[in-house]
């Protein structure tokens, strides 16, 4: 019985979302657009302290917070490779 009520709250909520997309693609929305506006920052050689998806990004990338981050832009420069340098010997 509990399987059951299961499977059904399940179906509603698949039934939901599936009518949501298609009132997004009904009314021209792309449930998608922010992933397709995000930059890619990969060929970068400096690192911009003033955008933060950029800061959001390169934190990711060299696995460090953002003070860590800023701190060794203060420290080095903005330059990435000298960034990456500055923060293996931290």
């Amino acid at each position: 019985m509990i399987f059951l009520e299961f499977s059904v709250i399940i179906y509603e909520y698949h039934k939901k979302m599936i009518e949501k997309y298609q009132m997004l693609e009904i009314f021209g929305g792309d449930f998608m657009e922010k992933d397709k506006k995000k930059k890619d920052y990969s060929g970068c050689t400096t690192i911009n302290a003033k955008d933060p998806g950029e800061i959001n990004y390169w934190c990711g990338k060299l696995c460090c917070t953002q003070q860590q981050l800023t701190k060794a832009i203060d420290d080095v420069g903005d330059s990435v490779d000298k960034i990456k340098n500055h923060l293996k010997k931290d």
